[in-house]
């Protein structure tokens, strides 16, 4: 399956992760931890860093298929945390910003990726998307903020830690006026977006976080010189008010 994700298209990828979800259900403990570490965990491996953007998605795709889409599902979060542990810290700070980019998204993609100690673990991977927002590199910026959203909304519910919450809140309100890079404000406008529908509680519930929410209208906005962000900043007021 391996050779072929390189020549075949994100579908036919996902399909492929599907095939590997399947294949791991069917296996005893023994030979499941042992299908991790060298099938889930090499796919995961190699969409960190391997060379190709176009590979990359493929990668994403099988993996999404595979395990982040079956969370929830019996031993699949365990399974996830196994498969991620070695690879994805060390990754969100590794030098090449481009293999940050991929940490971060594999984070939005997998969250929670929890241990034993599950309020740790999503306290630590709340840290990690506020760190990430203010990364150096603008698209590990404007990857984080997509993440930041995605997982803001799944999860509004889901009682993540309100102190973690609103770190996270405050740094894409910061991003949304990022004045170096048009995408990071584009990201984190759409991820403002993204949260109020789902997340209006989660939001309001904390002075915190409705403040910096709030920030994110208070300056440029609908004067920015991209139109695209003008766009996006409309719809996020739309969508908070």
């Amino acid at each position: 399956v391996k050779t072929q994700l390189p020549l075949c298209s994100t579908k036919v990828a996902a399909a492929y992760g599907e095939c590997y979800f399947a294949a791991w259900q069917h296996l005893d403990e023994a030979a499941r931890l042992e299908f991790e570490t060298t099938c889930l965990q090499d796919l995961a491996r190699s969409c960190l860093l391997c060379g190709s953007d176009a590979l990359q998605e493929r990668l994403r795709a099988a993996l999404g298929a595979a395990l982040h889409e079956r969370k929830g599902k019996k031993d699949v979060d365990a399974a996830i945390d196994r498969v991620y542990a070695p690879l994805l810290w060390r990754n969100l700070s590794a030098a090449n910003s481009k293999v940050r980019t991929r940490a971060i998204e594999l984070l939005g993609d997998a969250f929670p990726i929890v241990d034993a100690d599950a309020e740790s673990a999503v306290e630590r991977q709340l840290e990690a998307l506020k760190v990430g927002l203010g990364d150096v590199c603008p698209k590990v910026r404007a990857a984080a903020a997509t993440a930041a959203g995605s997982v803001l909304a799944r999860f509004a519910r889901a009682g993540l830690p309100a102190s973690g919450v609103s770190s996270v809140i405050k740094a894409l309100g910061l991003a949304t006026r990022d004045a170096a890079a048009p995408a990071v404000r584009l990201a984190a406008l759409r991820a403002i977006e993204r949260i109020a529908p789902e997340a209006r509680g989660l939001v309001k519930s904390s002075a915190a976080a409705d403040k910096h929410v709030k920030a994110a209208f208070a300056k440029r906005g609908g004067h920015d010189a991209s139109a695209d962000c003008r766009v996006a900043y409309f719809g996020a007021l739309h969508a908070y008010a």
